[in-house]
């Protein structure tokens, strides 16, 4: 058992004590429009919230509403405008914005309630981590029963997704929506009983449409 000491922008945090190697800081992922936001470990700070701005809204009024630390506020400003290319702003035209805490996320239209998105990039990401991580379910003398269950659950929602990413009809997918989002979210909790993955480890924000 070691122990490391842990500071955050110069501010002394405490001290971790873990096995064999260091926790590791995590770097911020880069999404495009509709994909979520990932937490950036010790930081609570996101990037890549996209806002559509209103006439007479000022980039400088924008991130004053999130962020009220003069230097930080002076290079989050220089920083969206040189990720989104622009020196000032164009009304109704989607702009990153960066470094956002989380607290403020709701204003820009993202929530961390799986219930409440209907991010068709939520419904994407779980699909794409419950297959991924599906060989990692394996039946012993003891979980015969759950086992069946839960392979009969995850085909039956692969057919549902299927059918809801090749659905034409805006109607058909908003009918499809929350049979798939119940129905990921109801399985979740023994998906990670019987893989030891956890989807929900990884704090993430979705936007809410």
């Amino acid at each position: 058992m070691k122990r490391i000491l842990v500071k955050n922008k110069g501010v002394t945090l405490g001290y971790v004590s873990y096995h064999n190697k260091p926790i590791l800081k995590k770097d911020m992922h880069l999404y495009e429009w509709g994909k979520s936001i990932t937490y950036r470990e010790l930081e609570d700070y996101y990037d890549d919230v996209w806002y559509t701005p209103y006439p007479n809204e000022t980039l400088e009024g924008i991130v004053m509403s999130y962020e009220q630390d003069a230097e930080r506020l002076k290079k989050d400003i220089k920083k969206i405008k040189r990720k989104n290319h622009i020196e000032k702003l164009t009304p109704f035209t989607s702009i990153r914005l960066y470094g956002v805490p989380s607290k403020h996320l709701c204003h820009f239209g993202y929530t961390a309630d799986l219930k409440e998105t209907k991010s068709i990039t939520f419904i994407e990401d779980i699909h794409e981590f419950i297959n991924k991580n599906r060989h990692y379910i394996v039946r012993n003398n003891h979980n015969g029963f759950d086992v069946d269950l839960i392979n009969d659950e995850i085909n039956d929602l692969n057919k549902i997704y299927y059918n809801y990413i090749g659905a034409q009809d805006d109607d058909i997918r908003e009918y499809l929506y929350p049979h798939l989002r119940d129905g990921y979210l109801e399985i979740l909790d023994r998906f990670k009983e019987l893989t030891g993955k956890d989807f929900k480890a990884k704090k993430r924000f979705y936007p809410l449409t």
